[in-house]
Order: structure tokens, then sequence, then C-alpha cells
């Protein structure tokens, strides 16, 4: 049964970590997680980058330290 793709595109929309994606992966497969990445606004697909590139890290200012996300 394939899951439904607004289920998908909410969970991917509030994904915080490499691990909520993965985890979605894993439950539901590459090609319906796809299929929702492709229907993702920029700014989210641009947030999610940004999580997998800095491992859910927070930046912030020089000199102080990264929050966990």
């Amino acid at each position: 049964m394939k899951p439904d793709i607004h289920m998908l595109l909410s969970a991917l929309s509030t994904a915080e970590t490499k691990s909520d994606v993965r985890r979605l992966l894993n439950e539901y497969g590459y090609e319906p997680v796809n299929e929702a990445w492709g229907q993702l606004d920029d700014l989210t697909k641009a947030s999610l980058s940004l999580v997998k590139g800095f491992d859910g890290q927070v930046l912030h200012d020089i000199g102080s330290e990264p929050d966990s996300v």
C-alpha cells in the first residue's frame, strides 16, 4: 500500500534531523519519500539540506556553541 503523499510532505516539512529523514526512508521506502521531496517548496528543501550538511546542529554567531536540534 502506497503511503499518503500529504502525510510524507508533512513529515518531511517537520523533520529536524537526518535521523528523522532516515526513519521515513526506512519506513516508507525511497520512491514515496523522493516523490514527496520533489513536491516540497525550495525553502523547506534548503532547510533540510542544511540539517543534513551540519548534522542537526543549529548555527550561531562566531564564538558561541552550536545547539543540537
